[in-house]
């Protein structure tokens, strides 16, 4: 189970009909000094000792977001059930670390992404697999960020917690099939 002060943080805008959901990692939690420096699409604030709030892309008003409340089971495998859940209470293989991802838009330490928010969205299991199959065959070049390897391990984390949309998909082999053969 992750303790309060490291569990990810995941909430969701209050106003009718607008659909902003977020989901974000405590080393991406600015600090304000009030809420008038929570801006709009600016990503997570922990507001003195009052919480983390956040405002949608729309600029409706803060909303704050909680702790997710992660266990860990081995018997409960990460998938879409977890990646696009909407409550804050986790109980699978990822213990939380993954709860609401595919639903919200997440913010990391570049522009917001925003992901899968429907379950039939999601990478189907041929594409996983062939994915996969493409990582352990392909070269996989470094970038400014990590090392070949590096990258080929991220990248099956991934697959293994079901993260990839279709799309995601779609373009991860379009890219893998444009790689060299690995080196013997």
């Amino acid at each position: 189970m992750h303790t309060h002060n490291d569990s990810p943080l995941l909430g969701r805008c209050k106003e009718k009909g607008c659909d902003y959901v977020l989901f974000a990692t405590r080393d991406q939690v600015q600090q304000a000094d009030n809420f008038k420096e929570v801006k709009a699409g600016a990503g997570v604030f922990r507001v003195g000792n009052n919480g983390h709030f956040a405002r949608c892309t729309n600029g409706h008003r803060f909303f704050p977001l909680k702790a997710i409340k992660g266990t860990y089971s081995k018997d409960h495998k990460c998938d879409a059930r977890c990646l696009n859940a909407k409550g804050n209470d986790c109980t699978c293989s990822c213990g939380g670390m993954n709860h609401g991802r595919g639903y919200a838009v997440e913010v990391q330490t570049g522009p917001v992404i925003v992901t899968a928010s429907v379950e039939s969205d999601m990478a189907s299991e041929k594409q996983e697999r062939f994915i996969g199959k493409l990582l352990l065959e392909k070269q996989i070049p470094a970038n400014d960020i990590a090392t070949g390897d590096e990258r080929r391990k991220d990248a099956l984390a991934k697959l293994d917690a079901h993260v990839f949309t279709k799309r995601q998909a779609s373009k991860t082999i379009e890219w893998l099939l444009t790689l060299p053969k690995k080196e013997a």
